[in-house]
């Protein structure tokens, strides 16, 4: 049986990078958010304790928020390894039938 799967080098390439900007991005959305809670925590125009936790809660995400990014931007960063892989393949199965 035979089996084929065609792959863009150029195309994967140029989508990890995208990949890899929309994470940097989130991660400066949510560097942004998390410097509004921090403001929130050190102002002086709300207190109590509804403010202490909001804080608490919103703080709580920042971890998995911050991963997540990462993990966007790795994923993005593997495309880009793929299609470097795709690509060298390519070449050398090309180098390799040249020497038929």
């Amino acid at each position: 049986m035979a089996r084929h799967m065609a792959m863009d080098p150029a195309g994967l390439r140029n989508l990890g990078n995208q990949v890899v900007t929309q994470g940097n991005q989130f991660l400066d959305e949510i560097k942004s958010i998390f410097n509004i809670v921090s403001a929130i925590e050190t102002g002086k125009e709300w207190h109590g304790p509804a403010k202490t936790q909001f804080v608490t809660t919103v703080s709580g995400y920042r971890p998995d928020m911050e991963n997540l990014g990462r993990v966007i931007i790795n994923y993005g960063n593997f495309l880009i390894k793929a299609a470097n892989a795709g690509a060298q393949t390519e070449q050398n199965i090309a180098a390799a039938a040249a020497r038929l």
